[in-house]
């Protein structure tokens, strides 16, 4: 006959640790719904205070992010191990938090600890708490559990994090969208699994877009789309001016003169085609904008140079 390690009628304190406070909410949230009887004594944003909150609290559950500043959740655990007595029951059950793809997993598993795997879902976390309630309340004796864990940190120290999902949180909710590594023209990238079915080529067509641009200010490797145009089309701290693009890349900048006339450079040769259509939009956007004037705030050396 087995024995609950936490009878349904007790009250369970627990810890979470983690560097993300919207993730932490998250699993807070989770915990309230599959386990009423755990009650969160504690939260902390780095390694260093979850183990002063483990060693001053002493919960019986401690779920560490492994990524956190200063101590890791791994190392956090291997002091906690440290410092008990040899052959001495743990005192607090931990679950490590991860997001480590699965060679990691598998180094986990063979450690036999406790791991959630990131985004967190109600079925994982359901299926961790039903073996933390039947499993016994000491996994692991003091020098064992050490051992394990070192070997353990050696183990993730080998794997690098890879990006698995995007966390988006508005107020007190979050949700984390599972992404997909992709290639950008020989350059690594992620999209959102739900936008990888296959789509038709569009037309060329050419756009004219603003300074700070979100596109290309948002990308650290944008190569692949700004070609060898950044030092026309940026200024001394990093903004982009206005910029001209023709076929999803960008190929030159443009400005507004004090009369009114949007005017544009292509900085390599794109053909007629392109510039005629670069030209109607430029003379679109003219239209459009009317007796308004654009003079932006970050000015670049392109756009200086057209707007003289």
């Amino acid at each position: 006959m087995s024995t609950l390690a936490f009878p349904d009628a007790a009250p369970i304190s627990a810890v979470i640790a983690d560097d993300e406070a919207q993730l932490a909410s998250y699993l807070e949230k989770l915990l309230q719904g599959c386990w009423p009887q755990l009650e969160i004594v504690g939260r902390a944003g780095n390694g260093e205070q979850a183990l002063q909150l483990i060693r001053s609290l002493r919960p019986d559950v401690a779920f560490l992010d492994i990524r956190m500043p200063g101590l890791t959740g791994l190392e956090v655990a291997e002091r906690l191990a440290a410092e008990r007595s040899p052959g001495a029951a743990a005192a607090c059950r931990i679950v490590f938090v991860t997001a480590y793809d699965q060679y990691a997993i598998e180094a986990f598993e063979r450690a036999a600890v406790d791991y959630l795997l990131k985004p967190v879902t109600a079925e994982r976390l359901a299926g961790t708490v039903a073996r933390l309630r039947t499993a016994p309340t000491a996994p692991a004796t003091a020098d064992a559990s050490l051992g394990e864990l070192r070997r353990l940190i050696g183990a993730l120290r080998q794997a690098p994090p890879r990006l698995h999902w995007l966390q988006v949180g508005v107020r007190d909710e979050v949700a984390l969208l599972p992404v997909a590594e992709v290639d950008l023209d020989g350059r690594p990238g992620v999209a959102l699994e739900a936008d990888l079915t296959p789509v038709a080529v569009p037309p060329p067509g050419a756009a004219l877009l603003p300074g700070l641009d979100p596109t290309p200010m948002g990308w650290q490797s944008r190569e692949w789309f700004l070609g060898p145009h950044g030092p026309a089309l940026f200024d001394r701290t990093g903004n982009i001016g206005p910029t001209v693009w023709w076929d999803g890349r960008i190929v030159g900048g443009w400005a507004q003169r004090s009369s009114g006339e949007v005017v544009f450079r292509p900085l390599e040769d794109v053909g007629s085609d392109a510039v005629a259509a670069i030209a109607a939009e430029a003379a679109r956007l003219e239209s459009w904008l009317g007796e308004l004037r654009v003079t932006p705030r970050f000015r670049t050396p392109l756009e200086r140079d057209l707007s003289a």
